[in-house]
């Protein structure tokens, strides 16, 4: 069966990636000084990023070095390419390596621009690893929605993100605490936290349920 919306989306995805690419590929062939291009160390963003950055090296007449099992560089030099560099981080530390000037540009998670305020420049759209940010409560609890955490003990791994959401609802959370692990928050006694949510899996084998979707996030390409 054909799908005319399916076909549309991807698409615009396509078209997306190809504006990126374009962007990046400029970026390397017009080079003055060193470019350093930031991305995440591991995950998918960095599936998603050194898969770009490969077709963008190699339009520029480059060859991507390999990465070996276990290979723990945090730089990677690309030989063919005289001054541009790979530098391998954690998604939360990328927008300030931008943001200083210390990487040129990269590949970032929209959920950590928003999180830290970050002042870069959104050059592109991906359309690609996209995630929310969701509110969570255990399968059992009384909690069915965002106004039931008046007064509530509420866990969250983006405290900016969610204090602006409970302001914006006029919602008075009992406690907002910061913590990693939601399903360990949640677990121990909290009554609901606010987490990313990419594939739900992890989410449902610890025994969550989502009961809001606070914001929608895809991949960015950003510069200073």
């Amino acid at each position: 069966m054909y799908h005319r919306g399916t076909t549309v989306i991807h698409e615009a995805r396509t078209n997306l990636m190809e504006q990126a690419t374009q962007i990046i590929t400029s970026l390397i062939r017009n080079r003055r000084e060193r470019l350093r291009f930031a991305i995440q160390k591991d995950g998918r963003l960095f599936s998603l990023a050194w898969g770009i950055l490969t077709a963008c090296v190699e339009a520029s007449g480059g060859v991507m070095p390999e990465r070996a099992s276990g290979d723990r560089r945090a730089v990677i030099p690309i030989p063919t390419l005289m001054n541009v560099d790979i530098i391998l981080l954690r998604n939360a530390e990328i927008p300030s390596y931008v943001e200083d000037g210390t990487a040129q540009a990269a590949i970032v998670g929209e959920d950590q621009i928003l999180e830290q305020n970050s002042r870069v420049t959104i050059a592109a759209r991906l359309g690609e690893a996209r995630c929310s940010l969701q509110l969570m409560t255990s399968e059992t609890s009384s909690v069915r929605s965002a106004q039931d955490l008046r007064g509530k003990r509420v866990a969250t791994s983006f405290p900016c993100l969610t204090k602006i959401f409970l302001s914006k609802n006029k919602i008075v959370p009992k406690e907002i605490a910061e913590r990693k692990s939601i399903e360990a928050a949640v677990a121990s006694g909290y009554d609901a936290g606010f987490d990313i949510v990419d594939t739900g899996e992890s989410m449902r084998a610890n025994k969550l349920r989502s009961i809001a979707i606070i914001q929608n996030f895809e991949a960015l390409l950003i510069t200073k």
